[in-house]
């Protein structure tokens, strides 16, 4: 599994404005100009907006938004971000069930969890530590 710091991010961002069930699809196998579907739900119309709203804020402190494009933020149901390469769909409970987007872009197990992701970064940062922390060690015994 392979994602963006700029998927990480956004999924992040998400997260820390309660939305849930964070899924990210990668599409980067199917050909296709977008590389990423980042899913998350809403409880409500207004809790739509203010995770598209506190997304929209944050992704722009972080340098993150060039040109990019939102739609669906007057009806809110479902309020679409397209980041060029990663495009975010932010849905009410009903409208993700309605719609099943998730499952249209399931292929083959490219759907990943927001704690997948963070727990296979975390297991990548380990191992790193250790191949340095081994390295340190082989260059002190060397200079004894």
């Amino acid at each position: 599994m392979k994602v963006t710091e700029k998927v990480v991010n956004i999924c992040l961002f998400l997260d820390e404005k309660k939305a849930q069930d964070i899924v990210v699809c990668d599409t980067t196998k199917m050909k296709n100009a977008v590389n990423y579907y980042i899913i998350a739900s809403a409880d409500s119309i207004a809790h739509v907006r203010g995770v598209a709203d506190y997304v929209e804020e944050k992704a722009k402190e972080n340098d993150l938004l060039k040109d990019y494009f939102r739609e669906g933020y007057e009806q809110s149901e479902w309020v679409v971000f397209d980041f060029d390469d990663v495009f975010l769909h932010i849905f009410t409970k009903d409208a993700r069930e309605r719609y099943s987007l998730q499952k249209m872009l399931n292929e083959g197990g490219n759907v990943f969890t927001l704690k997948r992701i963070l727990n296979e970064m975390r297991k990548k940062e380990e191992k790193e530590v250790k191949k340095a922390s081994s390295k340190s060690k082989m260059l002190k015994d060397k200079d004894k």
